[in-house]
């Protein structure tokens, strides 16, 4: 990447435009810039804050002659990625080939055109789908939607370029209507706004039957997604929320007259066979997202009723994806397919439950195609809150502890509100090093569940503090110092006062939770840590380095311990404090190390660790031993520890 600073922009046209510039994959710390010419040329994209200091990166470019897209010309698409930016910050960004401005359809140079990075925060998003036919209805949404205020990005439910997914459907169906080359003749949102999309059935029914324009055409996530997969599918994180984008078609069998029917052989339907990723990557995805919000949008409708309600791909989507979206508690489903507006109910295992115990599934595909009726009903029951046969989009607005959901229909009136607020739900209380339900007075521990905190916050400073916004922990009422909170997980520290069976409970904007929890005298368990060579116990040298394979205690040297759930100690202490130096507290219980099959030896010290809130410290000579790997433990008032492997040197070493 060159910079180039206060340097001025040549006005000469360079290439005349075939598709405006676009935004894609943007996210905190990127963006990915997009745009066509019918000649070729040196493309390249300078960025700015404040339009003063510039910097340029080039573009990447693609031929695409008539025989790969069906046209009668040849274009040149040019992609440019712009990184690395700052989160939640307005960029400027302005397309250059051959170093010069390139003129819109009006035959102005395009100017430097805005747009913000995600970050942390409240956002607001735009969806709909089943709308790329240019009908009055279609510019009529899309002339509605891009005087929406404060909207971050737009996701579309798929059947973006009706009838056949062509090159040339995607122009005039979609890239003309939402990111026009002429901006003042009915608006433009794709050059300042990424548009996610997901594949539906009509961007399969090109001429070789494949997806080969929608691929071309746009440039998505491709974090953890095999190669051979980029595009189809993904994820990214918008603030607090986790958005996955799922190619939800499914291969249907077929008579050689029969037109709409998908004919490739899609991700679902490999996974579905046993040689596809799509449904372990979505497994792994979810599982692997601490996000408070998780958004999975897809184009088939497996939950609504209409005309597409006995479709093949709903129920491979029921009989696959469905679970998937249950085991890791995904509260909002959007897709197309059906042409109305309809919501279920929260469904989870196919059947309807209480509000905040499943996943709710909007149906949006009302974007602009012709619509269909609302019958026949869902295959599975009665499942429906809301259904209208209705030309609408959504907008959807996402709070750190809320997310109201919006139906807008054509007339500009809100048809439908849906708040979703979900409650905190505690799981397990834990030794935050033994991952078990042993608790002690002062120690360390770990609260899982789901809801539990609306953004991922670590404490930045001692003493710790008791609250994150919207949130808290209690036990008996007392408020507890917190180290790490999650949506899935917090780290905290428990009284050093405090014994036997007590009451924890979450408390968020949304609620709260409380599991019974007991308090024993000592609860010990050794911390381990994890390095680029492994896992090791938390045991350093004196200087210190960890032990580990590689560096070996040696007989004879001191070792520093580092464990949790000593309980009480000798001295006064607020839990959240850091421990003093001078002088260091030390436990009120006995304590013993036990090095491979010897006897117990006597530690040097056992206490709190200075200048640490909760971890607790133990210091001990290493006795003669072989070399090689002995078991480590710890015990306190006849309490062991877990076994940890600590290497020794040989006399050798």
């Amino acid at each position: 990447m060159a910079l180039a600073v206060f340097y001025t922009l040549t006005l000469a046209q360079a290439a005349t435009l075939s598709r405006y510039p676009y935004l894609q994959n943007v996210a905190s710390d990127r963006a990915t810039v997009m745009w066509a010419t019918l000649e070729s040329g040196s493309g390249s994209v300078r960025y700015s804050l404040d339009q003063k200091t510039w910097r340029t990166v080039t573009a990447r470019i693609r031929a695409f002659l008539p025989a790969q897209t069906g046209l009668v010309f040849t274009f040149y698409q040019y992609e440019a990625d712009l990184s690395p930016l700052s989160p939640a910050t307005d960029y400027y960004y302005q397309v250059l080939v051959d170093g010069a401005g390139i003129a819109d359809g009006t035959g102005t140079i395009i100017q430097p055109i805005r747009f913000r990075t995600a970050g942390p925060g409240p956002f607001n998003y735009l969806a709909f789908g089943d709308s790329g036919i240019n009908s009055t209805e279609q510019r009529t949404l899309a002339a509605m939607m891009m005087r929406e205020p404060n909207v971050s990005l737009v996701v579309h439910t798929g059947d973006i370029a009706y009838l056949h997914g062509t090159f040339q459907e995607f122009q005039s169906n979609h890239s003309d209507i939402y990111g026009n080359s002429s901006p003042s003749l009915n608006g433009n949102m794709m050059r300042s706004l990424p548009f996610f999309l997901t594949p539906g059935n009509h961007e399969y029914y090109t001429p070789d039957w494949t997806l080969f324009p929608y691929l071309s055409l746009h440039s998505f996530p491709k974090e953890g997604v095999p190669a051979a997969d980029a595009n189809y599918y993904y994820s990214f994180d918008w603030s607090n929320a986790h958005f996955v984008s799922l190619d939800a078609n499914l291969k249907e069998s077929f008579e050689p007259n029969e037109q709409w029917k998908v004919r490739a052989v899609t991700p679902l339907t490999s996974a579905i066979n046993g040689d596809g990723y799509m449904l372990k990557w979505l497994e792994q995805d979810l599982a692997g997202s601490r996000k408070f919000w998780r958004i999975v949008f897809f184009h088939q409708s497996p939950y609504a009723g209409g005309n597409n309600a006995s479709d093949p791909a709903g129920k491979a989507f029921r009989d696959y994806i469905a679970p998937i979206l249950d085991r890791h508690e995904v509260p909002l489903a959007m897709n197309g397919h059906e042409h109305s507006y309809q919501r279920s109910k929260p469904i989870r295992n196919h059947l309807a439950v209480a509000a905040g115990e499943g996943t709710v599934y909007i149906t949006t595909g009302g974007g602009g195609y012709a619509l269909y009726p609302l019958t026949p009903p869902s295959l599975v029951g009665d499942v429906s809150a809301y259904a209208e046969k209705v030309f609408h989009y959504m907008r959807v607005e996402v709070q750190p502890y809320q997310t109201t959901v919006r139906a807008i229909r054509i007339d500009g009136k809100e048809i439908d509100r849906l708040t979703l607020a979900p409650k905190p739900r505690v799981d397990a209380a834990v030794n935050a090093a033994s991952f078990t339900p042993a608790l002690s007075p002062g120690s360390l521990f770990s609260i899982f569940g789901r809801y539990l905190a609306a953004d991922e916050g670590q404490a930045q400073s001692l003493p710790l503090p008791t609250q994150f916004p919207g949130m808290g922990v209690t036990l008996n009422g007392y408020p507890l110092p917190l180290l790490y909170v999650s949506s899935t997980q917090i780290n905290a520290q428990l009284p050093f006062d405090m014994k036997g069976a007590a009451t924890l409970r979450v408390t968020t904007s949304n609620g709260l939770s409380e599991i019974p929890v007991n308090i024993a005298d000592v609860a010990p368990a050794i911390f381990v840590a994890s390095t680029d060579q492994g896992q090791f116990p938390a045991v350093l040298h004196a200087d210190g380095t960890l032990v580990s394979p590689s560096a070996p205690a040696k007989t004879g040297e001191v070792v520093l311990i580092f464990l949790t759930g000593l309980g009480q100690v000798n001295g006064q202490i607020t839990c959240g404090q850091a421990a003093p130096a001078s002088p260091p507290l030390t436990v009120t219980a006995q304590v013993q190390v036990e090095i491979g099959s010897g006897s117990r030896l006597s530690p040097e010290f056992a206490g709190l660790a200075p200048g640490f809130a909760g971890l607790y410290q133990v210091n001990v000579q290493v006795p003669p031993l072989a070399g090689g790997n002995h078991t480590l433990r710890i015990i306190a008032a006849g309490s062991s520890s877990n076994p940890v492997t600590l290497a020794v040197a040989s006399a050798s070493q």
